[in-house]
């Protein structure tokens, strides 16, 4: 009988209840008839011609007969002559019947007579050594049938009770039996545990290691890394595992990165973006500052620069990428650098020195104009103090922090403050105009691209004074 899976919990324990119930009633069957089968045996081997529990015995002579108790005088021991006078019925126990006898026949037999269910013999009289042996075992043996049944005996054990009713026949039921009582201390971990001794499981994997490098066609240093691998123990393995899937990753990683690297989406637009803050009217530095603003703009801003996100999330495509936009950014201070140099040598109109620096791409502001007038002036000054122009730039970040800190100390309202640094450039780009007036027309206008407005909004937000 299978119990289906949905059978109520409440008639599940009762079924398990009667199956236990009729498996013990087997049992006390089963110890019931070999109690009967000793008691049987045990009244076979009674002494012969004695009557269990009463001492009467019953022969028949050749020419005579003889009946009575102990201390009557048989039959035959009357005198001569004497008339035969029917002898007095022995004192059979209350209920106990001996055919022949109380109908005042004579019995027909000469074998002892032996009374159903009689099993204790005469009192004082000793039972022969088989037979007290024989009661012992049948005392053991209804002790034993009193106990709960403990035996290691797959047939006279009782099966769990979640599988009581459960399917028989199936190949691995009793195996899965097993299992579940089994508990998680003692739980057997994988199947390879099957085998008895380490030495077996080594060759065990010793062989499924081989059959595996042949299937891949391993050979050399690559299967010889396999073959260490295999004799490492689990801490070991799951430490090169996850070291070897860290390397995956950063390789995988890097790969992207170089193929950005080398893509249009890194050397038509993000240079272009990089150019854009460089050039931009609101920086309040040119070099550390400025480097640091676009690492975070491109980890923010990801799409803005046609970045894949995994690349930002990796902090060592992060380390490459951002180590080439330095170095981006490093040349194009050097170039603009140098027509600046040419600018003042020659005397450029504001308009040219635009022309030079700023791409077409890039829309020119006012403030683009008024800017780069006080860059050109203060490249002017740096020239005229030092031969050696190399370390212009970071002085013109130190020039702006100096300014910016005169102005908070001399002027503590935000807005005036701001005010005054405006006014700062347009003074400069009115004396640079008076001083080189315009020989060429400004750059030709053009609709502010996208991109241009949200760095520099950016840059307005989080690298401005």
């Amino acid at each position: 009988m299978v119990v289906p899976p949905f059978f109520p919990k409440a008639s599940r324990e009762q079924a398990r209840h009667t199956g236990l119930l009729l498996l013990q009633a087997q049992n006390d069957e089963k110890n019931q008839k070999k109690a009967d089968a000793a008691e049987k045996i045990l009244a076979s081997e009674a002494p012969k011609n004695t009557l269990t529990g009463l001492g009467i015995a019953h022969t028949r002579g050749r020419g005579g007969k003889t009946r009575g108790r102990r201390g009557r005088p048989p039959a035959n021991s009357h005198a001569l002559g004497a008339p035969d006078e029917p002898d007095p019925q022995p004192d059979l126990a209350p209920g106990i019947a001996m055919p022949g006898v109380l109908n005042g026949e004579q019995p027909d037999q000469q074998e002892p007579v032996v009374l159903e269910g009689q099993q204790v013999a005469l009192e004082g009289q000793p039972l022969a050594p088989e037979a007290i042996r024989r009661r012992r075992e049948m005392e053991e043996q209804q002790e034993q049938a009193q106990q709960p049944i403990e035996t290691n005996d797959e047939e006279d054990s009782l099966p769990p009770a979640n599988r009581l009713f459960a399917d028989l026949t199936e190949g691995d039921g009793r195996e899965r039996s097993r299992e579940l009582e089994t508990s998680s201390r003692r739980r057997r971990r994988s199947a390879s545990m099957d085998l008895n001794t380490p030495e077996e499981r080594q060759r065990k994997y010793g062989c499924f290691t081989e059959s595996e490098c042949d299937r891949f066609s391993l050979r050399g240093s690559r299967r010889s890394l396999v073959m260490d691998f295999a004799k490492s123990d689990s801490h070991e393995k799951m430490i090169t595992i996850m070291a070897f899937l860290q390397r995956r990753e950063t390789e995988q990683a890097n790969v992207q990165v170089h193929a950005y690297l080398a893509s249009g989406a890194f050397k038509a637009h993000a240079l272009l973006l990089f150019y854009t803050a460089l050039v931009a009217p609101h920086n309040k530095g040119y070099v550390n500052s400025l480097g640091t603003f676009i690492e975070h703009d491109m980890v923010c801003n990801y799409a803005l620069y046609k970045i894949d996100k995994s690349i930002v999330e990796d902090s060592d495509s992060r380390v490459l990428l951002n180590s080439q936009m330095r170095i981006n950014l490093a040349t194009s201070r050097h170039k603009i650098k140098d027509k600046l140099d040419a600018a003042v040598e020659k005397g450029y109109c504001i308009n040219q020195i635009l022309v030079d620096i700023i791409p077409k791409k890039i829309e020119v502001t006012v403030e683009h104009r008024r800017r780069w007038a006080w860059v050109v002036a203060q490249y002017r000054k740096y020239k005229a103090d030092s031969r050696n122009t190399s370390n212009f730039w970071r002085e013109l970040d130190r020039t702006l922090n100096k300014t910016e800190d005169n102005l908070i100390e001399h002027v503590p309202d935000k807005r005036v403050r701001d005010e005054t640094r405006a006014q700062i450039y347009i003074n400069a780009l009115e004396d640079h105009e008076k001083e080189y007036p315009n020989q060429v027309p400004a750059p030709e206008k053009v609709d502010t691209p996208s991109w241009q407005i949200m760095v520099e909004r950016n840059l307005d937000k989080y690298h401005t004074f």
